[in-house]
């Protein structure tokens, strides 16, 4: 609640500051309708500029996250089964094969799933360019909990990304400072692509 006074606070103080520059800019011996116009489309913008900014944990927010975190939940439980799929016997320690898999996601879902993984910058690191957002964790305990919130369950690390294999004992995902678990989302394509070994 604290968070909707803060935000329609910010619009008014910035509404009322707008009409004041208006009356300036006018006085000043700029064109009305020009300067009207471009007033006028500054104000639609600021309840989109308070809403990114200030209304992260508002009322609406809350309500679009609720709505849409079963559906991501269930997406990134269909990667991960995709994961352990992909990982084969010859993957390990000593010969680690890179399993990739790419795949569609709403840009909306992708929002989510950055602000789950921003809570902690713990063995992760982000890097972001018009194009596309990279997300590299060196932590396999810090995958793990992303995974395990995105999934809304409980994984062990004894568990995480292993699987047994025939005569081959266990496959396991490498996941440290040299072998990287990396995320890309294209922004254009909206598409989200992994990369491990």
């Amino acid at each position: 609640m604290a968070e909707l006074v803060r935000q329609d606070m910010f619009e008014a103080v910035l509404l009322r500051g707008l009409d004041s520059s208006k009356n300036d800019l006018i006085k000043s011996g700029l064109d009305f309708w020009s300067t009207k116009d471009a007033i006028d489309e500054l104000k639609r913008l600021i309840p989109l500029v308070a809403k990114k900014f200030l209304g992260k944990y508002g009322e609406g927010q809350k309500f679009t996250v609720v709505k849409a975190f079963p559906m991501l939940s269930r997406i990134v439980q269909r990667w991960y089964k995709t994961f352990m799929r992909r990982m084969i016997a010859k993957c390990g320690e000593r010969n680690p094969w890179r399993v990739t898999f790419s795949e569609y996601l709403s840009i909306d879902l992708f929002n989510i799933m950055q602000q789950i993984i921003a809570r902690s910058s713990y063995g992760v690191i982000c890097m972001s360019t018009k194009k596309r957002i990279t997300i590299v964790f060196s932590n396999d305990a810090r995958v793990r909990n992303v995974f395990c919130e995105l999934m809304d369950c409980k994984i062990l690390k004894k568990d995480f990304l292993k699987r047994l294999a025939k005569g081959k004992g266990k496959v396991e995902a490498v996941i440290n400072t040299e072998k990287q678990f990396g995320t890309t989302y294209l922004l254009e394509k909206e598409e989200i692509t992994f990369d491990f070994y």
